[in-house]
This record gives C-alpha cells, structure tokens and sequence, in this order.
C-alpha cells in the first residue's frame, strides 16, 4: 500500500473516530439533558402537588375555622341567654329585692313625677296604695319636688318590671329590657368573665 493510500484510510479512520466521539457526546448530552427536563418535571409535578395540598389544607383550616367560631357564637349566646334568666330568676324570686328593683328604676326614670305607672297583673300585689305612697315618698327626697305617680289601670302582658308613662314619653323598665341594656352596657367584661381573652371577645 503506498503512502497516499495509507493517508486517505488513516484519515478516513480518524474521522470516523471523530463522528463515533461527537455521536457519544451527543448522546451523553441528551441522556443529561433528559435527566434534568426529568429532574425539572418531576420538580413542577411535586410543587403543584404540594400547592395543590397547601391550598386544600388552607381550605380546610379555614372552613374549621368558620365552623369552629360559629360553634362558639352560639355557645356563647346560650350562656348569655343563661345568665340573662338568671339575673330575673335572682331579681323575681325575692319579693323584697324585686320591690328594691321597682323602686330603684321610678328612680332612675322619673321626670315630673306625674308619671303613671304600669305593671303586670300578677305585681299589682306588690305595687299596692301603700306601695305608692312610700315610692312617692322617695321620689320626693330623691329628686326634691312633689311626686304623684299613680298606678294605671292599664296592665303590662307579662310580670317584670314597670313602664313609666307621661303623655307620649315612656321609660321602659322592664325586666327585660333592663337586662338588655345591662348586657350592653358591660358586654365586653361580661364575655371576658365568661370566655376568657380580651378584646374580640363579641358575644350576640
């Protein structure tokens, strides 16, 4: 063989090398290349996953969360309601401490002291002439002018408290509206007694 033959198959041979060389490169460039889009796939699919599970944990822990204080509301507003009875059990079940509360709510809601007043039927025992005329008594030393209240002939629906009324203005004592504005008055420390905590403490 002579030498430009020896040159031409060493030169084939050589570039044959060299394409077996970048095909192995190529490859090994694609192996990497997959692994890493593989890598990054697998990478996007757990992110999404875990997005997926941290949206839905969130979901959760808020509709617990909605539910856990709508339970409480109503805890709460069945304890007021409790405490609200109880307070007119504690006022109604003395006849001596109800006829103080009487007293102290003309008191407190009196203006002219021509007032009438209005009670249930079933406090008409207690709110008697002799009644009267002590509360006028006091009335007169609470606000320093004569007082005339008289008992109406109207009656209130239920037992509880009183209602003053002169020409159109009224002064609601009632049991129940008294508790009402008692519970407004000192909801907050009310509801902190009961639950604990300090402000954001609501109570309906």
């Amino acid at each position: 063989m002579n030498k430009v033959a020896k040159k031409i198959i060493a030169d084939a041979e050589a570039r044959a090398a060299e394409i077996r060389q970048k095909g192995f490169d190529n490859e090994r460039t694609m192996r990497e290349e997959h692994n890493r889009n593989r890598i990054l796939i697998k990478e996007r699919q757990e992110n999404e996953c875990k997005s997926l599970y941290v949206a839905e944990l969130n979901r959760l822990l808020a509709r617990h969360r909605l539910d856990q204080g709508k339970r409480l509301l109503e805890a709460k507003g069945e304890m007021i309601g409790i405490l609200r009875e109880r307070v007119k059990e504690t006022i109604l079940g003395d006849r001596n401490r109800y006829a103080g509360f009487l007293v102290e709510m003309v008191l407190r809601g009196v203006v002219s002291g021509n007032e009438e007043m209005l009670v249930g039927i079933e406090d008409r025992d207690i709110v008697d002439e002799a009644f009267i005329q002590r509360l006028n008594g006091k009335v007169r030393e609470r606000t320093g002018h004569e007082s005339a209240i008289r008992l109406s002939g109207e009656s209130l629906e239920k037992r509880g408290g009183l209602v003053l009324r002169e020409e159109r203005q009224s002064f609601n004592a009632t049991i129940d509206a008294v508790i009402a504005r008692l519970l407004d008055d000192h909801i907050v420390d009310i509801a902190r007694m009961l639950f604990g905590g300090g402000e954001g403490n609501e109570a309906p």
